[in-house]
């Protein structure tokens, strides 16, 4: 079932942070990443890290650059420790994205950015396949990952409980997620070669309100709008069921009788 929510009025409306949500970004906001630009984001991080993973040291440099002051030592963050592999180095390309979608910009040069994580010989077009993959990154930080942010701050485990909470129910309707903003992301400009260009994906957030998808509440809000619509859906499919399923018996019954 594919559903495709069309994003209307202004998503940083207060009206739409919900306790969870603002638990959620209030812990975002203290990672610093607010206050900087996405340029300044993605010199930094591209500055200290070599052959697409970063180091221990070049995680502080890259703090230190984006004049972020680090609340706890790295290795005690729980959501830093989402990006550390088994060798005690970090991947580059999904902490890069974590980095832009946190950062504040104009909405182009945060999608031109997201795209050349990925367009790392700077063609200026991406296989389809690599499109979806910067679209499983985006969802799976703003999802899974940030809400996780909370455990680095001093809450109840009350509070901290709904938010992961909050977390698993969006995580339930990623995938659907998923295939609903590739439709509206990719649409039907893939050319002949199987890529698309960059100007189409930039140009894809001017539709709309498509360019609140370049923030992490954004997403979790896009994908808050899924599980209702899809929620809904199913009731009215079941109640639909249930009734045909209701006339089928009554009509049967009164033939056999």
């Amino acid at each position: 079932m594919l559903i495709i929510i069309k994003i209307m009025g202004c998503e940083s409306s207060r009206e739409h942070y919900t306790k969870e949500e603002t638990l959620i970004t209030n812990a975002e906001a203290s990672l610093g990443f607010s206050n900087c630009s996405a340029d300044i984001v993605d010199l930094w991080i591209r500055k200290y890290s070599s052959d697409g993973t970063i180091n221990t040291e070049q995680m502080k440099d890259i703090f230190q650059g984006c004049e972020i002051s680090m609340k706890r030592p790295l290795e005690s963050s729980k959501l830093l420790n989402c990006f550390r592999r088994k060798d005690n180095t970090y991947t580059l390309k999904p902490f890069l994205i974590f980095g832009i979608l946190l950062s504040t910009d104009l909405h182009n040069k945060k999608s031109s950015l997201l795209f050349e994580v990925f367009d790392e010989h700077y063609e200026n077009s991406l296989k389809e396949a690599a499109i979806h993959q910067l679209i499983d990154y985006m969802l799976n930080i703003s999802i899974n990952l940030l809400p996780l942010s909370i455990l680095d701050q001093d809450l109840p485990d009350a509070k901290i409980n709904k938010v992961l909470l909050y977390s698993k129910y969006l995580k339930s309707f990623q995938e659907i997620a998923k295939e609903s903003l590739i439709r509206m992301l990719v649409r039907d400009e893939v050319k002949d070669d199987g890529t698309l260009t960059k100007v189409h994906f930039i140009e894809s957030f001017d539709v709309g309100e498509l360019h609140h998808l370049l923030t992490p509440h954004g997403i979790r809000l896009y994908v808050k709008k899924i599980a209702e619509t899809t929620s809904k859906s199913v009731v009215l499919l079941n109640k639909r069921y249930i009734r045909q399923l209701s006339d089928s018996f009554f009509e049967n019954g009164t033939e056999e009788n």
